[in-house]
């Protein structure tokens, strides 16, 4: 009998350890952007802010991202990028209910820091005291940096949506959802409906 009752505890002791590695892998997977969410934001970066639009991208200063995702501002109307499916449309609220969290893994050409204001105690424009690093301090925008929402994909895995908003400064940004297609293995803008502009 209590042989038996050894095994069990070991049997039970185990099965609760491979439980919380499986759920400490699932959150920690849940947390952390993806390689192919990082293909995602590189391929946009490159192609909207870097080609298409040199006016917003000064050589001089490297691209802030924040280092986080943030929560969609507006709702994309249905008459909007109709390639993307309702089920596309419903996943990115719900995705975007937690946040994740970015690494320096885009591939861009150009320099880029990775910052979190709101956790520096940061505000554009403003005179609020930052603890900031020393790189971070040549980092320091004056209010010009990139954000983006988390990115669902369809089943297949070749369309993309997610929002983005560029701020530049004082009444100066704008916000678009964007939805991107993987085209012979590269990601590449399919279209874009814009929320504000100023």
């Amino acid at each position: 009998m209590k042989r038996w009752l050894k095994r069990g505890a070991i049997a039970t002791f185990i099965i609760v350890v491979a439980a919380f590695a499986v759920h400490k892998l699932h959150e920690d997977s849940d947390t952390y952007a993806r390689p192919e969410d990082y293909a995602v934001y590189s391929a946009f970066l490159t192609q909207a802010l870097i080609v298409d639009n040199e006016a917003l991208h000064d050589a001089h200063h490297p691209f802030v991202i924040l280092d986080h995702t943030v929560e969609p501002r507006g709702i994309l109307p249905a008459q909007e990028l109709s390639a993307a499916s309702v089920k596309m449309r419903d996943d990115l609220n719900r995705h975007n209910l937690r946040s994740l969290k970015f690494d320096r893994k885009f591939d861009i050409q150009s320099a880029y820091h990775l910052l979190d204001f709101e956790a520096k105690g940061y505000v554009p424009n403003s005179t609020a005291p930052l603890h900031l690093s020393p790189d971070e301090i040549k980092a320091l925008p004056n209010g010009d940096f990139v954000a983006f929402t988390r990115i669902t994909f369809n089943a297949d895995s070749t369309l993309a949506l997610f929002y983005v908003e560029h701020q530049c400064g004082g009444l100066c940004g704008g916000g678009a959802f964007i939805l991107m297609q993987k085209q012979a293995g590269q990601w590449k803008i399919l279209d874009q409906a814009d929320t504000w502009m100023s």
